[in-house]
């Protein structure tokens, strides 16, 4: 699990958006994402690297927390 600082998350469509991003690294991905803190917990196959890289390149740039 990847507990991650999302930037940009104002509404359910980034929630989304990021969630889609996400399953393109692993379709099983689980995404729980705080709106208003911008707090995420990810549990995903991917590296930590790999999705920041991937939620960065969607305009969503995310560190580890």
């Amino acid at each position: 699990m990847h507990q991650l600082h999302i930037d940009n998350i104002h509404c359910g469509g980034c929630v989304a958006r990021v969630t889609r991003a996400l399953q393109q690294l692993d379709e099983n991905v689980r995404v729980e994402i705080d709106r208003t803190s911008g707090l995420a917990h990810i549990e995903t196959t991917a590296s930590l690297a790999s999705v920041c890289e991937q939620l960065g390149k969607s305009g969503y740039p995310a560190r580890s927390v």
